[in-house]
């Protein structure tokens, strides 16, 4: 039952009003009181009807509503101090979270600094087994001089020095199949094998000479070979514009061989698909050899090979003293030539997973991720001698939990990951300002949301950090501290119109008042992070100085 007071008129005479007031039981009169006192209306029982036991209604129940204020009051601290013990818990949480973090971190870094160490032992053994293998070819060399000069009757072997090259170019290519290697052992690992192979190559033009000798008791014809000595590893390159990289070519020739005169060597463009409609495909496209050495640089390709790959033969024409011969090197690393910057990411991953299965159906997981971290350095332009940051544990770890979790690795699952990480390496490959960034640990990069809430954790609000996006590649993230209690860490996705031609990733975090304090990674292999003013970080990478106004109001433009 509810009741309006305004329905009680004065017009009723005081016996009325008794009488109505007197039939409304006791229950509904302590409601109308406890309720006129929570929202302070002026009501008031009349004295006539204070008597018995409602001559104790009114203070009876102020007395209840200061005891439900003080209830209500009793329940407010508490479910405070629950807030508060629960940030405390969750605090608490992070901390013990944080050193879980950092711990995990520091083994996977321990982890690849002992593999380092294996793979330096092993380097080392094999470049000391290299040296000999050089003095073992010139011994050889001598020796099929004499021999065939008549000078000694001992007949040269090649079979047991090719051996020990092969079982040595198994060892290295076994490192590379079981250990991520840092930037150094894997470009040593790479020069080793090209020397191995050069070496190789090498006793193969002796090895043949020596052969037909045997059938003719003399060489007939000129023993000789070109060979790729320095090459980069596959790359994408842009139709019309020079090639930054040096080819190194290198004339191999028998003991018996004897050259009159040579042409220049020339650079020649091979497909096995591709036909051109025109005969300039290259510029800078000769050389003379000096030594038997010929470089070649500035070389530019003119056509665009449709997202096929090509190679690069080097030829030339030789007058011996026996006969004329024309010589082709075998194919160099493949190259893909572009347009324009769209055809980049797809280049690269055709050219990736080429380099890493060579036709094979599935791979080691370690081989796969050297060869990836090989394409990963040339595409951030960074020199093997000259590393600026190179993908660490971490990041390696992210990419094996995320994308494969299996000790080999297929084709399938490669494309699944370019998706993502080829977006990633065109970003940092092309757009403004971000390889400076994320080189300088501004931009930390690979690393999941989660983490990245969990490093924020324990830093003041307005602190944040730049990620790559794990949904939307090629996009960033920027996670950072709020003052919202149930969701302190917030995640912003930069979107495409967030930043442009005139506007910069810095120049979109400048003008956001909740990003305060930028969380920069100081050291790649110790995870070591430091909060610095953003504008303090960011400030070169401005595009331009904000505009202060003068003491009259006024800007100057």
């Amino acid at each position: 039952m509810s009741y309006d007071e305004g329905n009680f008129s004065t017009e009723y005479n005081d016996r009325v009003i008794e009488q109505v007031w007197q039939e409304i039981p006791v229950e509904d009169l302590q409601a109308l009181l406890v309720s006129s006192m929570q929202y302070n209306t002026d009501f008031s029982i009349p004295n006539q009807i204070m008597c018995g036991d409602t001559n104790q209604l009114t203070s009876n129940y102020e007395y209840q509503y200061q005891l439900q204020q003080q209830q209500q009051q009793q329940q407010q601290q508490q479910q405070q101090q629950q807030l508060q013990l629960n940030i405390a818990n969750q605090c608490n949480m992070n901390t013990a979270q944080l050193h879980q973090y950092y711990s995990h971190h520091s083994e996977l870094v321990s982890q690849i600094r002992r593999n380092t160490e294996t793979a330096k032992q092993t380097i080392e053994s094999i470049s000391k087994n290299y040296r000999e293998f050089e003095i073992a070819y010139d011994n050889l060399f001598r020796l099929q001089i004499e021999f065939f000069s008549k000078q000694s009757t001992e007949i040269p072997t090649y079979e047991s020095l090719l051996n020990e090259i092969d079982i040595n170019f198994k060892k290295l290519n076994g490192i590379c199949e079981s250990l991520i290697l840092e930037p150094e052992e894997l470009n040593n690992t790479r020069v080793l094998l090209q020397k191995l192979n050069i070496l190789k190559s090498k006793i193969d033009v002796l090895q043949k000479e020596f052969k037909e000798f045997e059938s003719n008791q003399i060489p007939k014809t000129s023993s000789l070979d070109i060979i790729i000595t320095e090459q980069p590893i596959s790359q994408v390159i842009f139709k019309g514009k020079i090639i930054e990289d040096t080819y190194e070519v290198q004339l191999l020739k028998g003991v018996a061989t004897e050259i009159r005169s040579m042409s220049r060597i020339k650079a020649k463009l091979s497909s096995e698909e591709t036909t051109w409609r025109t005969d300039n495909l290259l510029e800078n496209d000769d050389a003379v050899m000096n030594s038997n050495i010929a470089s070649f640089q500035g070389l530019k390709i003119n056509v665009s090979t449709r997202m096929s790959t090509v190679f690069l033969k080097f030829s030339a024409t030789f007058q011996t003293t026996k006969d004329e011969k024309s010589i082709t090197s075998i194919p160099s690393n493949p190259i893909i030539v572009i347009t324009n910057e769209s055809q980049w990411c797809e280049a690269a991953g055709k050219l990736l997973l080429h380099d890493a299965f060579k036709n094979l159906v599935e791979i080691p997981w370690f081989e796969f991720a050297n060869c990836l971290h090989h394409h990963f350095l040339k595409a951030t332009r960074q020199e093997y001698l000259k590393i600026t940051r190179a993908l660490g544990a971490k990041d390696f770890h992210y990419i094996y939990t995320k994308f494969f979790n299996s000790s080999t690795i297929t084709q399938q699952q490669v494309g699944a990951f370019w998706n993502w990480f080829g977006q990633v390496t065109q970003a940092l490959r092309f757009k403004r300002h971000i390889s400076a960034l994320w080189f300088n640990g501004l931009i930390y990069g690979i690393i999941s949301k989660d983490e990245c809430a969990l490093l924020l954790s324990d830093q003041l609000f307005g602190t944040f950090m730049i990620r790559f996006s794990e949904t939307f590649p090629g996009l960033f993230a920027v996670a950072y501290v709020s003052d919202d209690i149930n969701e302190r860490v917030k995640h912003y996705l930069v979107k495409p119109d967030d930043t442009g031609s005139q506007k910069t990733l810095p120049d979109f975090i400048r003008e956001k008042p909740q990003f305060q304090n930028i969380y920069q990674l100081q050291d790649v292999g110790t995870g070591e992070m430091r909060s610095f003013y953003k504008d303090l970080a960011l400030g070169n990478y401005y595009s331009k100085k904000r505009i202060q106004a003068n003491d009259n109001g006024y800007v100057q433009l």
